[in-house]
C-alpha cells in the first residue's frame, strides 16, 4: 500500500497559516503606534502601555488556554479565538479614546490572540512529533515571520491610504474566518484522534528517532508531568526566569523601532519603505525560526541559545548606530541581526520546554510559561516607551535588552535540556550507551 504524507505535516501547515496570520498583530503595532500617536498626541508611555497591557492578558489568560487545549482540544478552542480576535479588531476600529482602546485592542483582542497564537500551536504540533520535533516547531513559529514580512508594508500602506481604522477592519474578517475554517477542517490535537502514532514512534521510525535522539535521565523523562509537579524542579524556574527576561529584551525594543526610524527626515520621506525593511527583518526571523529548529535538532537547544544571543546583541549595537548614521542598509543589517537571533532563540526555547515536560498535561505547563514570558514583554513594551520618553533616546532600553539576552542565554544552560534528551549530533559519535551515563553523571539529576 502506498503511503502518503504524515498527517502530522498538515497539522504542522495549518498552525504555520494561523500564527502567519496573528503573530503580525503584535509586530504591526508599532505602525498603528505612530498613527495614534499623530491623531491623539498620547505619550509614548500611555501607547507603549496599552501594548503592554494587551501582552500581559494575553499572558494572563495562557495558562487558561493550555488547560482548556488539554481538556477540549483545539478545534473547539481556537476557533472562539479566531472570533474573538476579529471582534476586537473591528471594536478597535471604531474608539475615540484611549481608555476605548485599551480594552478593544488590550483586553478583547488580546483574548483572542491568547487563542491562537503560536503557544496553542505548538502545543498542538509537539504531540505530533517525537522524531524532528524541533524542526516542526520551527516550521509553525517561521509563520510568524512570514506574515510578518508581507503584513509589515501591507498594513503601512493601508495606513497611509485608507487610515489605521480601515486598517483594522480590513485585516477583522480575515483573521476571524481564515484559521476557523482551517482548523475545524484539518486541525486535530493528537495522532490517536486518527488512529496513528506520533512521528518517529513507529518501530522503524522509533529506531532511526533513537539514533538522533537519546534519552539521558530515563527517570526524568518517563514522569509523568504536572504543572504542579513541573514548578517544583529547578528546570522549570531556570526555564521561567529565561522565558521572561528573553521576552523583555525583545520587546525593550521591537515595539519602538519603527518610532526611532520616523524621528529622522532621511527616513519620514519614505515610510512604506522603511516598513518594508521592518517587515524583511519578520522574514528574517522566519526563516532562521525554521533554520534555528533544524539547529537545535542537530546542535542542542544550549547551543542554538547562546548563538541567538550573540546575534541579538550585535543587533542591538547596531541598532544603537542608527540615530547617529542614519542608513537603510545600516537598519537593513540591524534588523536582519536582531530578527535572526530572536528565531534562532525562540524554537530552541520551546523545544526545550517539550524536552523536559511533554506529557498530557504540557499544555497547562507550556501556557504557564507563555505566561512568565509575556509579562516579560508586557514590562518590557510599557518600560521601553517610558524610557524614551524619560531618557529621549534609545540607548537605555538597548543596554537593558543585551543584559536581559545574556541573562537568558545563562538559564538556558542553567536548565540543562540536553542532560534529559540529547540529539545524537551532541554525542560525537561512539557508544550511545556510554555518552549518556557520563552526561547524567556530570550533571546530576534533580
Amino acid at each position: 500500500m502506498k503511503r502518503g504524507i504524515y498527517y502530522g505535516w498538515i497539522v504542522v501547515a495549518v498552525s504555520f497559516v494561523t500564527v502567519s496570520l496573528v503573530s503580525p498583530i503584535g509586530t504591526t503595532f508599532q505602525l498603528f503606534y505612530q498613527a495614534l500617536k499623530e491623531q491623539f498626541h498620547w505619550s509614548h508611555a500611555s501607547i507603549s502601555g496599552l501594548f503592554g497591557l494587551h501582552q500581559f492578558l494575553n499572558g494572563a489568560i495562557s495558562p487558561l488556554v493550555g488547560w482548556l487545549l488539554d481538556r477540549y482540544g483545539p478545534r473547539r478552542v481556537m476557533p472562539a479565538g479566531a472570533l474573538i480576535l476579529g471582534l476586537g479588531l473591528a471594536l478597535s476600529s471604531q474608539v475615540t479614546a484611549l481608555w476605548q482602546l485599551y480594552v478593544t485592542f488590550g483586553v478583547v483582542a488580546a483574548m483572542g490572540v491568547a487563542m491562537l497564537q503560536s503557544m496553542p500551536n505548538t502545543v498542538v504540533v509537539a504531540n505530533w512529533f517525537i522524531k524532528n520535533r524541533g524542526t516542526a516547531i520551527g516550521i509553525v513559529l517561521a509563520g510568524a515571520g512570514l506574515g510578518q514580512w508581507w503584513l509589515t508594508p501591507v498594513t503601512q500602506w493601508l495606513i497611509l491610504h485608507l487610515g489605521w481604522r480601515a486598517a483594522y477592519l480590513v485585516f477583522a474578517p480575515i483573521i476571524a474566518l481564515v484559521p476557523a475554517i482551517l482548523i475545524l477542517r484539518f486541525q486535530h490535537q493528537k495522532p490517536s484522534d486518527l488512529g496513528l502514532l506520533p512521528y518517529g514512534e513507529s518501530e522503524g521510525e522509533k529506531q532511526k528517532a533513537n539514533r538522533e535522539m537519546v534519552v539521558v535521565d530515563n527517570e526524568w523523562a518517563a514522569t509523568l508531568w504536572t504543572l504542579g509537579r513541573a514548578v517544583r524542579t529547578s528546570r522549570f524556574c531556570a526555564l521561567a526566569g529565561q522565558t521572561f527576561a528573553f521576552s523583555l529584551g525583545f520587546f525593550l525594543v521591537s515595539p519602538q523601532l519603527f518610532v526611532l526610524t520616523q524621528e529622522h527626515p532621511e527616513f519620514q520621506v519614505n515610510s512604506v519603505f522603511v516598513a518594508l525593511i521592518l517587515g524583511t527583518g519578520g522574514l528574517h526571523k522566519g526563516w532562521s525560526k525554521l533554520l534555528g529548529g533544524l539547529v537545535s535538532d542537530h546542535f542542542g537547544r544550549e547551543r542554538t541559545m547562546t548563538l541567538s544571543v550573540g546575534l541579538l546583541i550585535a543587533g542591538l549595537y547596531l541598532l544603537n548606530r542608527v540615530p547617529t548614521h542614519p542608513s537603510a542598509w545600516l537598519l537593513l543589517v540591524a534588523v536582519f541581526l536582531f530578527g535572526t537571533g530572536y528565531g534562532f532563540g525562540l524554537p530552541a526555547m520551546i523545544t526545550a520546554y517539550a524536552d523536559l515536560f511533554h506529557g498530557p498535561r504540557f499544555g497547562s505547563i507550556i501556557g504557564s510559561l507563555t505566561f512568565i514570558g509575556l509579562v516579560g514583554a508586557a514590562l518590557g513594551a510599557s518600560l521601553g516607551g517610558y524610557l524614551r520618553d524619560l531618557t529621549g533616546g534609545y540607548q537605555a532600553n538597548f543596554v537593558i535588552a543585551a543584559t536581559a539576552f545574556m541573562v537568558a542565554g545563562v538559564l538556558m544552560w542553567n536548565a540543562r535540556p540536553s542532560s534529559i534528551r540529547v540529539v545524537h549530533k551532541m554525542t560525537g559519535g561512539g557508544s550511545l550507551s556510554e555518552k549518556p551515563t557520563m552526561i547524567r553523571e556530570a550533571t546530576g539529576t534533580e
